[in-house]
């Protein structure tokens, strides 16, 4: 006699992987987006908090203020004629006649392109430099330096340096235009590198040439980055990585 016994077998379904661009991807791509762009927040205010104590340090004769006059005297006495001729070109890199220009021209380049939150950006970024280095500057009402060096002393107030400022802002709202556009890292390293040269040669042609104390120059090293932070983290905002208008 026989026996037979049934054989139960259980088929189990495979699961499908899930797909580029669905539920799970989105899970993983939106927290990643929230933290970069909680990153920059938190660095602008960082810096934003450094600016300040530095502003009230300048306007209280504090500390930091102390060492302006010894430093600029140190400076003073060790540049020549030659020094201040060749710092007073460079300096003009921070200067409006030279940056407007490149202000409209990029933004007119990311409107034809229709790059538009890259366009919101720029435009963003130059008014925020506008603003930022008027309205400081009268805030803390810092006298300019009194120097007899070859170059004639300019009116207004000193601290944050505009050109320094500006320096900062549009060039560096520059640098991460032309980065974005590009997916080699090589060429991101070289843009900002130049970025960083550009802004330092700025910094260190106001003081050679004897219109600005260091913590002028200081100040807007710190609320220039603050403010250019603060742009990229608004636009990142505004139009997500998956969602931003080419």
């Amino acid at each position: 006699m026989q026996e037979t016994s049934d054989q139960h077998v259980h088929v189990v379904a495979p699961t499908d992987p899930p797909t580029r661009g669905g539920p799970a991807a989105a899970a993983d791509v939106v927290p990643d987006e929230r933290f970069r762009g909680r990153a920059l927040v938190w660095s602008a205010l960082l810096l934003a908090l450094l600016f300040t104590a530095l502003a009230w340090d300048v306007k209280d004769h504090g500390l930091a203020w102390s060492c302006d006059h010894p430093f600029a005297k140190y400076v003073h006495d060790h540049v020549t004629r030659t020094d201040v001729d060749v710092c007073s070109w460079i300096t003009q890199l921070g200067s409006v006649p030279v940056q407007a220009p490149l202000v409209v021209a990029l933004g007119w380049w990311l409107l034809w392109m229709k790059r538009m939150a890259l366009a919101f950006a720029v435009a963003l970024a130059a008014a925020g430099s506008v603003v930022l280095g008027t309205g400081l500057k009268d805030v803390v009402q810092r006298a300019r330096p009194v120097s007899d060096t070859f170059y004639a002393p300019r009116p207004g107030y000193s601290f944050p340096s505009g050109h320094t400022l500006g320096a900062c802002i549009i060039f560096g709202i520059t640098a991460l235009v032309l980065c974005a556009l590009t997916k080699s890292r090589r060429v991101r390293q070289m843009i900002f590198t130049t970025y960083a040269v550009l802004v330092l040669a700025v910094a260190i042609s106001l003081l050679v040439i004897g219109v600005h104390y260091l913590t002028d120059v200081t100040g807007a090293l710190l609320i220039g980055p603050a403010w250019l932070l603060t742009v990229w983290a608004v636009r990142t905002r505004i139009w997500p990585a998956r969602t931003q208008p080419r």
